[in-house]
């Protein structure tokens, strides 16, 4: 009827993908046919960036490769820093070696640098360091008693350089460090080191 409202659906079965489609829509009423064309705009919301993974799947893998990661780390620092395993046997030795270092009888000897006061076995025969000075001699020698200990050598300049008393090998020294202990790389004869004059 003139002046009437008439309201309809129209479904598309299969969109075209371009931006716009173009719609024609004919009505029939009474044998009045009118048509008309209808521009139709996609109404697709904007669902912000789209990835091509799954992120929820993505994190969970993320997940399980850090603990993956952390579990094989901590399981190789236990294997490498494991104590080795010790048997009875080997318990048994180390505790007879250590009483019978204990029972070993030592005599104290003095050293020949420095007077140090040292401890070292009674049947012990050779070279002894001392840990005050550093400094290697032989104790132990049959003849020991007979002979006099050997004198330290003693080598005085006014400035850093000096020279070695057995093969005259120039060394420097630096004066404000001394009295020291030297060593001549050449011939390793072990030294006094002193500013002349002192």
């Amino acid at each position: 009827m003139p002046g009437s409202v008439v309201i309809t659906e129209m479904s598309i079965s299969e969109w075209i993908e371009r931006d716009n489609v173009d719609v024609e829509v004919q009505w029939s009423s009474d044998g009045v046919i009118s048509t008309r064309i209808y521009s139709i705009e996609p109404n697709i919301d904007d669902q912000g960036l789209e990835l091509p993974f799954d992120i929820l799947a993505a994190g969970y893998g993320f997940l399980a490769g850090i603990l993956i990661i952390l579990v094989g780390t901590f399981s190789w620092r236990a294997v490498s820093s494991r104590t080795p395993t010790t048997s009875n046997l080997r318990l048994r030795e180390a505790k007879e070696s250590q009483s019978s270092q204990l029972r070993i009888e030592k005599r104290e000897i003095e050293c020949s640098f420095c007077d140090q006061r040292l401890m070292v076995p009674n049947d012990h025969v050779g070279g002894v360091r001392c840990p005050s000075c550093s400094m290697e001699f032989m104790v132990g020698e049959p003849d020991e008693s007979n002979e006099a200990p050997e004198k330290l050598k003693v080598v005085q300049s006014s400035d850093d350089i000096l020279h070695c008393p057995t093969c005259d090998q120039a060394l420097r020294v630096q004066i404000e460090k001394r009295p020291v202990m030297s060593r001549c790389p050449v011939c390793k004869t072990q030294f006094m080191a002193e500013a002349e004059g002192v």
